[in-house]
């Protein structure tokens, strides 16, 4: 959520040097500073109105409450602090309200494993700080109950209010084609009123197609998938989608400030640095692993290596100045492509698939390392190009003219006479200049510190008459 806070210059200077708006909340008894918004300028008598962020968190509320005071800083002097900070209570906080949503559910094939797609929202007002897990069961006809039932997952990556996370839960290969029913059920400590964390569907196995007919269900694997399918464990695009989630804390920075963030686990992103533009509150950053391409977004026209997610729920792109990459990819794969380490793209997407630059680094016994400059954070993919990647078509080359000499010879003389008639004029016309005479050249050099030896030296080797010199000194001295 964002305060609108509105800071007003009541003296009769204008404020040069600028002012905070530091937004403070009352957790566990004491107050702790949340975020800090720079005002460049202020004017005399002139207000601004500025959204402060604030992202609420569990042990922010007391009774349905969160209180929070906003305080000015002046850098300089401000004659009366009085009416500096404002604290308010902000009521009806009933806190975390997580929701779990069935996405749309087609049908699996006999002995094919399939995804089933979720979204996980907070549609609370106050942000997750604890693990959420998801999993489901599966009705047993002969007990006639829900059994457990394929894998949970686990999202340990913060939710802000009105945020969502997209998962896929396997439903395992079926060797019977008939209507599996299932119960997906959410698990987490911080929900406020754990009623919107079930969802009970069906599932319908359908037999496999003659080779030929008909298409692969939505959601199922296939052989016969897309470039995007080639990742970096081999898989064919088919197979559950298992985030991984690296969490990495941020700690407070002010503008200008850099972040360096090691990320040493199994992930193909090896360090990340963020400059930012105007101060960034502590939280964190998530690096996520995807086998696949996330839903909803289209699978690039390359032969991809992995995709991978930054995600930064407490930054904005906006306040981000430089964002460098660095990642890594194994030669093994490359070499399985008879591809190089020259053949390596990374893509980022914005609405659409954007090419990165990318510099090659270095290489060690099993990873090519390579470094990107991104204009933000995103879904990523690392891929080798494809034949004839960025290559301009080569120009024909035009078959040379023969030579006329005797042209060339013509040009020449004519050059030279004409050059030579420019130069006569020149010289003719050039306005003659008398030398300095002998006792004013005396006189600067005497003023420029010089001894009268060292004059007689200097104007001894310019043939100036010595005897007229001698008669020079004598008068100036």
């Amino acid at each position: 959520m964002v305060i609108p806070v509105t800071l007003t210059n009541l003296g009769g200077y204008d404020l040069t040097k600028g002012a905070k708006i530091l937004l403070k909340v009352i957790n566990n008894g004491q107050y702790s500073t949340r975020s800090t918004t720079d005002i460049a300028e202020l004017k005399s008598l002139q207000s601004i109105t500025v959204n402060v962020p604030y992202v609420p968190l569990a042990g922010d509320i007391t009774n349905s409450k969160v209180t929070i005071k906003v305080e000015a800083e002046v850098d300089g002097i401000d004659v009366d602090t009085s009416d500096n900070s404002i604290t308010r209570e902000l009521s009806t906080m009933q806190g975390v309200e997580i929701k779990l949503d069935l996405g749309t559910v087609g049908k699996a094939t006999v002995d094919t494993a399939y995804e089933i797609p979720f979204a996980v929202t907070n549609i609370g007002n106050v942000a997750t700080t604890k693990p959420i897990q998801i999993k489901y069961d599966l009705f047993d006809e002969a007990t006639k109950t829900y059994k457990p039932h394929g894998q949970t997952l686990t999202i340990i990556n913060l939710l802000a209010p009105g945020t969502s996370a997209s998962i896929k839960l396997q439903f395992p290969a079926k060797s019977m084609a008939k209507v599996y029913s299932l119960w997906a059920v959410l698990y987490s400590d911080e929900d406020f009123s754990k009623s919107n964390n079930e969802q009970v569907f069906e599932l319908e196995v359908i037999p496999v197609a003659p080779q030929g007919q008909g298409t692969q269900p939505p959601g199922g694997s296939s052989s016969g998938s897309s470039s995007s399918g080639s990742g970096r464990r081999g898989g064919s695009g088919g197979g559950v989608i298992v985030p991984k989630v690296i969490p990495k804390p941020i700690p407070d920075t002010k503008a200008g400030g850099k972040v360096n963030i090691k990320v040493t686990e199994d992930s193909v992103v090896s360090s990340l640095g963020l400059t930012f533009k105007g101060n960034q509150p502590a939280g964190f950053i998530n690096f996520i692993s995807l086998d696949d391409v996330p839903v909803g977004i289209p699978a690039p026209p390359y032969d991809v290596y992995a995709y991978f997610e930054i995600r930064h729920d407490s930054i904005l792109n906006v306040n981000l100045d430089e964002v460098e990459l660095l990642f890594k990819v194994e030669e093994e794969w490359l070499a399985a492509r008879e591809a190089s380490k020259d053949d390596i793209i990374l893509l980022r997407y914005n609405n659409d698939w954007e090419l990165m630059p990318v510099i090659y680094l270095n290489s060690d016994v099993r990873y090519h390392n390579y470094q990107a400059d991104l204009p933000g954070l995103s879904v990523f993919a690392i891929a080798k190009k494809n034949a004839g990647f960025d290559e301009a078509p080569e120009e024909e080359e035009k078959p040379k003219k023969p030579i006329n000499w005797v042209a060339v010879i013509i040009i020449i003389l004519v050059l030279l006479i004409v050059g030579g008639a420019l130069i006569f004029l020149a010289i003719r016309n050039k306005p003659q200049t008398g030398k300095p005479d002998l006792q004013s050249t005396v006189q600067k050099l005497k003023g420029q510190g010089y001894s009268e030896s060292q004059i007689r030296g200097m104007m001894y080797k310019k043939g100036a008459d010595m005897q007229k010199l001698e008669e020079i000194l004598k008068k100036i001295k």
